[in-house]
């Protein structure tokens, strides 16, 4: 026996390679079968560069195959997206299903046992082959398959496709917008959520917009955000106020002299909100509750696909293996409801705004938008 080998040639010619699931893993190689072993398993943006290097090589040949073998690991990964195109005749994948009934000696008995020793999650994600939220999501499997069931491509893009619109403002609406930044260096994205508030008693929010990219500085995040915030009719600004948050509310507070600012506290330090220990896991909670109620109908594809990796582990909630930014945003635009300073009429109780800046009143400059000219007007962006 030869440890540590990855290849093995045989007399007849054929060569077998054993590889990691890297970008480079079959460059040079002509391949005729490639074997993925618990795919679903590996970490997604490694999956993704393995996908994108490897599959022009595989497919080359028309005699080659690709067998790709995993236990279902959640959703909204490679693994899984191949599969649901598979099972709709998407792609050239054609899908099997191994379940545990098919098993010899495993009966209803059997099963009964593994559910009591493990629980009908894991059990059903083990030996059922369903596809589950990442463990412990924060948001409950049923729920997120329900939500990609319901995304809707936007109506509009731009701002390089940063932007993504799904209505335009309309007279009279209220809006928020939730902001979670980032330093702009090709890492964290900065993004931004916009909900029209429909209902405040119970809460009922339409997500109407995002904003997401990890190369927009603070200064220009913090112009695209002024400009947002009154194109869609003062809609009130919920910033976490971390690190390059401070940044950003600076500028929106002094340099734009932007008043929908929501104030967490009575001091100039406390506008925006930071996350805390209290905060977040508050902030979080709330979003989850709306979102599992159906109080917040969520469009965006990349919002769902983050939730589903979005987990608690140790009291602590963050995105695994992929993004959260989005969600961030999220989470920070509907910790305006926990703050408890909206009243029926979406009037701010403690009437921290003056009354010429209530909700669905443009800014003088830009009383003429009706359309979407001014996204694609540049010298609004100067």
């Amino acid at each position: 026996t030869e440890y540590q080998k990855t290849s093995v040639h045989f007399d007849n010619g054929t060569n077998l390679i054993i590889s990691a699931t890297t970008s480079d893993a079959f460059r040079g190689w002509p391949m005729n079968m490639v074997i993925c072993d618990e795919f679903a398993f590996v970490p997604s943006n490694q999956a993704e560069e393995f996908w994108a290097a490897n599959y022009p090589t595989i497919s080359s040949s028309k005699q080659s195959k690709l067998i790709i073998i995993s236990t279902p690991n959640g959703m909204f990964n490679i693994f899984h997206r191949l599969w649901t195109q598979a099972v709709v005749k998407d792609n050239a994948f054609v899908p099997y299903k191994v379940i545990w009934d098919k098993v010899p000696g495993r009966d209803k008995q059997w099963a009964k046992t593994e559910i009591a020793n493990m629980g009908m999650q894991a059990f059903n994600q083990e030996y059922a082959c369903k596809f589950l939220g990442s463990t412990n999501t924060v948001i409950h499997p049923e729920c997120l398959r329900t939500l990609m069931s319901m995304y809707e491509e936007p109506i509009f893009y731009d701002l390089q496709d940063r932007l993504r619109l799904w209505e335009k403002p309309k007279d009279g609406a209220r809006y928020i917008m939730g902001v979670d930044p980032a330093k702009g260096t090709g890492e964290n994205s900065s993004g931004i959520q916009i909900c029209r508030i429909d209902s405040v008693v119970p809460v009922h929010l339409e997500q109407i917009g995002v904003f997401e990219d990890n190369l927009t500085d603070v200064y220009e995040f913090a112009q695209i955000i002024n400009k947002l915030s009154y194109y869609f009719n003062n809609a009130y600004i919920m910033c976490e106020n971390n690190g390059e948050g401070a940044a950003v509310i600076t500028q929106l507070w002094h340099t734009f002299e932007n008043e929908n600012l929501v104030n967490s506290g009575s001091k100039e330090k406390s506008l925006g909100v930071r996350s805390q220990k209290d905060t977040k896991p508050k902030a979080v909670l709330l979003m989850k509750k709306l979102i599992e109620d159906g109080s917040i109908r969520l469009r965006d594809k990349e919002t769902i696909e983050e939730l589903g990796s979005f987990i608690e582990e140790k009291n602590k909630f963050f995105g695994k293996d992929k993004p959260d930014d989005l969600v961030c945003a999220l989470f920070w635009g509907t910790y305006l409801f926990q703050m408890n300073i909206l009243d029926e009429d979406w009037q701010f109780k403690d009437s921290q705004m003056d009354e010429n800046d209530a909700w669905g009143i443009l800014s003088d400059i830009e009383d003429d938008i009706d359309d979407w000219s001014w996204l694609t007007n540049s010298s609004l962006w100067e």
